[in-house]
């Protein structure tokens, strides 16, 4: 079973909520008919909407761990996307990390370097197409580092179209 960590911001940068889902439709949904295990940092903006999606599909060998430092820590939509997940009775771990210095970049970084040391694959989706100081590159630099492989989504993709997002690579 592959092991996917799935990394973003809270923001969305240029692109628009349903371009986001047709981007996990067409890039995410392949592993998770293969029953990934999914890795998610539990936060607002990228994070929830993964886990959102990942909990409405009906893929049973799939299985997620979502790793906060705290659920109580996060934003009320994320604490919501969590509940929702559970609630579905699907396979979901939550590690919470509690980091010694609390909410904060010390304890964001350890989060991110735990997820890539789960995952065999990063899947990233940053706000900005090119690198930046975000904890999204952070990810994404890491993964880089530890060898993993990586899916990075550019911003811009998928442009919106005439008729809605495109979903074309």
């Amino acid at each position: 079973m592959i092991s996917a960590a799935v990394t973003g911001s809270r923001e969305l940068g240029p692109r628009t909520r349903a371009g986001v889902i047709a981007a996990f439709d067409t890039l995410l949904l392949p592993f998770a008919r293969l029953g990934a295990r999914w890795v998610l940092g539990g936060a607002a903006g990228i994070d929830t909407m993964v886990l959102d999606w990942l909990t409405g599909l009906d893929h049973p060998g799939s299985s997620l761990v979502v790793v906060p430092v705290t659920v109580a820590d996060q934003p009320p939509e994320a604490q919501r996307a969590i509940r929702a997940a559970r609630d579905r009775g699907g396979r979901i771990e939550v590690v919470e990390l509690r980091h010694p210095a609390g909410v904060g970049p010390a304890a964001w970084t350890a989060r991110n370097m735990f997820m890539v040391e789960q995952s065999q694959i990063v899947i990233g989706f940053p706000a900005t197409d090119r690198p930046d100081q975000s904890g999204t590159w952070e990810t994404l630099n890491y993964a880089r580092r530890r060898q993993r492989a990586l899916l990075t989504v550019p911003a811009s993709w998928p442009a919106p179209g005439p008729d809605g997002p495109s979903a074309q690579l």
